[in-house]
């Protein structure tokens, strides 16, 4: 847990500040730009969800494993609104419009999918980690686009031999029948956030 900021008068404003973005500020949010193709794009996503208090778009960036570690979507609604009240610095980063301009430190390893945005005011820092899943977007007869998360890294879904290349789709199950419906398939890796400072489910039984 991040340690809270030593002046009064200002942790007063920043919590007066975290307030605020728990509510739409309209035309003040950052643009709204659904990309998962970095770790900042991601990070941008979310922050712009937060700040129109759309808690299902922010819960759309979580990996499927912190959503799990999470407990669901009411735990991690919870949560986050208890550190943003409870942190001021980080209420303060997250409410930037500039954000970017305030990462201190970045680690990125794409053979393992991993990734890391270190954002600091003064002697605070925030981490927010990052991995990558396999998504699977496939295009319908019918003009549908569906993406399915494949739950496996790439290169577990691409194989080779004797010049021969194939694509191991886990989701969704597709009948022989439903082949003749597929126009196109599309295999993609999104960063999505795998932890943040302070964000954890509170303790105790799950219901």
């Amino acid at each position: 847990m991040l340690s809270t900021l030593a002046s009064q008068p200002r942790r007063a404003a920043l919590r007066a500040l975290a307030a605020a973005l728990l509510v739409a500020a309209g035309c003040s949010c950052p643009p709204l730009v659904e990309s998962y193709a970095s770790p900042e794009d991601t990070l941008l996503a979310w922050q712009a969800h937060l700040c129109r208090d759309d808690a299902p778009g922010e819960y759309g960036c979580l990996s499927a494993g912190f959503q799990r570690e999470m407990g669901g979507f009411p735990t991690y609604h919870a949560a986050r609104t208890a550190l943003l009240q409870a942190e001021p610095t980080t209420a303060w980063l997250f409410a930037r419009a500039d954000l970017l301009e305030h990462v201190t430190a970045s680690a990125r390893d794409d053979a393992q999918g991993r990734a890391r945005l270190s954002l600091g005011s003064g002697d605070e820092r925030v981490d927010v980690d990052f991995e990558r899943e396999s998504w699977l977007t496939v295009d319908w007869a019918d003009g549908r686009h569906e993406s399915f998360n494949q739950g496996q890294p790439l290169a577990a879904l691409l194989g080779s031999q004797l010049g021969r290349q194939w694509l191991t789709i886990l989701k969704p199950p597709l009948a022989p029948e439903q082949l003749a419906e597929v126009r196109g398939l599309h295999l993609e890796g999104r960063w999505k956030i795998a932890a943040l400072s302070g964000l954890a489910p509170r303790e105790g039984p799950s219901p």
